[in-house]
């Protein structure tokens, strides 16, 4: 845990207003957080009602973690690209050893498979 945030107001629905803009106001850089999904939590209309239970969030998954967006051609693109020129570095400069790029009378080919960011 980096950081703990709790709000007070007279009521419930106060609460939820000041916990939704402090989370606007929350900025954490360089790591992942789950403020996204404690904003989505806190806006949701049940959890607003005070309808929860032990079994809410996995009762209300699909709203709380909707599916990941499609990754566009040109984002895999940049990601293949990222990955490839990463491993320059670590590759002998020997052009007899190295295995990345062109040879002489050597076709070299490469393949890929991303997913979501992710090297298959």
């Amino acid at each position: 845990m980096i950081a703990k945030l709790v709000v007070w107001a007279p009521d419930r629905s106060s609460s939820l207003a000041l916990l939704h803009s402090k989370l606007q106001d929350y900025h954490v850089v360089g790591l992942s957080t789950n403020i996204k999904f404690l904003k989505d939590l806190a806006t949701h209309p049940k959890f607003e009602s005070a309808d929860v239970h032990t079994d809410f969030i996995q009762e209300h998954g699909d709203a709380l973690f909707p599916s990941p967006v499609a990754l566009s051609d040109e984002n895999l693109a940049l990601a293949a690209v990222s990955y490839l020129l990463s491993r320059t570095s670590k590759i002998s400069q020997s052009p007899w050893t190295r295995s990345m790029f062109s040879r002489l009378n050597v076709n070299h080919i490469e393949e890929l498979q991303l997913k979501m960011g992710k090297l298959i």
